[in-house]
């Protein structure tokens, strides 16, 4: 699921569950990102209790903030997911042949039933 959430419906939703004012919640969100966007350009990390850690990855110019998140907070949004078995894939897979691994996977499930 990729769904943004602007600023003033985020407001929104800071206001109902802290009694503030949608305009104080929207101050306060805007002035919290530019001082989260701060401290990244100096080159500091930026951790959050509950949430995780923002880091700074310059070498990476794709992805220039590298976030780690909070043991509580991957355990919570891996939770769904805790019956998979992980596996290791190597990088330079194309997406034919991970389509071809999958059917083979799948034939072979088929076939052990």
């Amino acid at each position: 699921m990729n769904v943004k959430i602007p600023i003033g419906r985020l407001a929104e939703r800071l206001s109902a569950v802290s009694g503030v004012s949608v305009q104080s919640a929207e101050s306060f969100i805007k002035s919290f990102f530019e001082l989260a966007a701060d401290t990244l350009v100096s080159g500091e990390v930026l951790k959050i209790k509950g949430l995780g850690s923002f880091e700074p990855d310059p070498s990476n110019a794709d992805f220039p903030v590298r976030f780690t998140p909070d043991k509580e907070l991957a355990d919570t949004l891996n939770a769904p997911f805790a019956e998979f078995e992980a596996e290791t894939l190597r990088d330079d897979l194309s997406k034919p042949e991970l389509e071809l691994m999958a059917a083979v996977e799948a034939q072979q499930e088929e076939v052990s039933k």
